[in-house]
């Protein structure tokens, strides 16, 4: 949970400062989604069902932090 969240928070950085006319940003902007698509993958294996209520409750504490960092995007 801790590389999900410090993958968001790149990504986040990332987007505040994009620059769409700024061509050479775009591979920078691809490799940040194929690091989304192996987060999401990973995350999308994790079954809070498996999970102690400790690592449940951590989980839920972590994408709740990530939801309010995308809404500054916003």
């Amino acid at each position: 949970m801790d590389k999900y969240e410090s993958f968001y928070d790149e990504y986040i950085d990332f987007m505040k400062k994009y620059d769409s006319s700024d061509l050479s940003q775009l591979t920078r902007y691809m490799t940040l989604l194929s690091k989304l698509e192996e987060h999401e993958g990973t995350i999308d294996e994790l079954s809070e069902e498996d999970m102690s209520s400790e690592e449940a409750l951590y989980f839920s504490e972590v994408n709740l932090r990530i939801a309010k960092k995308l809404e500054s995007l916003q």
